[in-house]
Order: structure tokens, then sequence, then C-alpha cells
């Protein structure tokens, strides 16, 4: 998978972002010259790795009953990963 990444930036924080997960990779204090937040190192780390370092919580920031849910009539089912649940899913494009 090519990871890709989008920054948004102010004179004083630049916060870097990739597609894996929506994982937060740098928010990097400018004046500090310090990236305030832990990451894989490369952004190579990310795409063989199951890990949930700096994944975003999307709609639900809680548990997903029976790890599926439905929109507009379209059931859509997810991996459990804690017993029939989804407790944190991350989705890879």
């Amino acid at each position: 998978m090519n990871v890709q990444s989008s920054i948004i930036e102010n004179k004083y924080l630049r916060v870097k972002s990739i597609n894996i997960g929506a994982c937060l990779y740098e928010v990097y204090d400018k004046q500090k010259k310090i990236n305030l937040i832990l990451n894989l190192g490369s952004t190579k780390n990310y795409s063989n790795k199951n890990f949930y370092v700096g994944a975003t919580c999307g709609r639900y920031a809680g548990r997903i009953s029976n790890s599926r849910f439905k929109i507009k009539k379209k059931i859509y089912k997810l991996d459990g990963n804690e017993g029939r649940n989804t407790l944190l899913t991350i989705i890879h494009p």
C-alpha cells in the first residue's frame, strides 16, 4: 500500500496525518522544535503492522454491537476484536 500524507500548518504547529486509519503521524511544535505525539518512525512501518498508534476515532467511539451497523438499509460487517463486538475499527483504504 502506498502511504500518503496530508499536512496542515500555521506559524506554531504542523499537523501531519497519513491515509492508513486516518492516523495522526506528527504534531510538530515549531517553537520547541519537537514532535508532540508518538509515531512508528517511518511511514512505511504503518503498512505492515496492526498497531493503533495515532489512530483517530470515527463515528463511534465505543463498542459496535455484534460487529455490524446499518446505514440506509445496507448492513456493514466489521471484524470483531472484542468477542462479538468491535471496540475500535481502523479502515485501510
